[in-house]
């Protein structure tokens, strides 16, 4: 128990989360408890789910994520939300998205940054070349998240990535997503050969017709259909009896 006088600190405000739906709620906290692979139908909401759950590492500082395989509409749109979540949450050890996508930006920035921690979407070739020259310490990388999981394939640079990543920290995080589910089908085995190219052992499906997101997208109320007839002309009932 502090003395009287002792100043006592203000608590942390928790993480806020804008997940809405009772399914994303329930996928952000599978993806926290465990590493796996998320393949969810088209439509659903996975960049949302991103974003929180960077955002949920993001808030509680002192973590270096690495986020791999986005493009830039999606790292103009998860940086945004990061940027929002934050001043929502009103955490002060938020930072928001960090972009390594360049050659211009120098190794001694590259350095700093990695040094400074946070959170980092950073393209396959310049990670490869970071990790290969040790820039990066692929040790002290708090975890790495995956998008578009559906490309990865056995010599592709993401199955490379991961393998560094991998071979040097047995201890961070990995979470790949993917919200194009036909090529899991295709071919033989896909899911497991992927999986396998991720070294991870679990996959979480959710379809649309999966119980909780039917559920989140029926809502308490139902459609209602209003049928309209329009009334046909005498010149639009003669041309249906000549068609006729």
């Amino acid at each position: 128990m502090p003395a009287p006088d002792d100043p006592v600190e203000p608590a942390e405000p928790p993480v806020r989360l804008s997940l809405p739906l009772e399914y994303q709620q329930d996928v952000f906290h599978e993806l926290r408890e465990e590493d796996a692979l998320l393949v969810l139908a088209r439509g659903l909401g996975l960049l949302r789910l991103v974003t929180n759950l960077l955002h949920s590492y993001d808030a509680a500082g002192n973590n270096l994520i690495l986020l791999v395989g986005a493009d830039d509409r999606e790292n103009g749109w998860i940086g945004e939300a990061l940027a929002e979540q934050a001043a929502v949450s009103g955490s002060p050890k938020c930072r928001g998205l960090k972009l390594v996508n360049t050659d211009l930006m120098s190794v001694g920035t590259r350095e700093k940054l990695y040094a400074s921690g946070g959170v980092f979407s950073i393209t396959s070739r310049i990670l490869i070349v970071d990790f290969l020259s040790t820039l990066l310490d692929a040790s002290k990388v708090t975890g790495m998240v995956v998008l578009h999981s559906e490309r990865i394939g056995a010599t592709s640079q993401e199955a490379f990535i991961v393998r560094m990543y991998r071979q040097k920290n047995k201890d961070g995080f990995l979470k790949a997503f993917s919200d194009q589910p036909e090529p899991f089908t295709a071919g033989f085995q896909p899911l497991t050969t992927i999986m396998r190219n991720l070294f991870l052992r679990k996959p979480i499906l959710y379809p649309r017709f999966h119980v909780t997101v039917a559920k989140s997208l029926e809502g308490k109320r139902k459609a209602e259909v209003i049928e309209l007839e329009v009334p046909m002309t005498d010149g639009m009932r003669d041309i249906q009896n000549a068609v006729l």
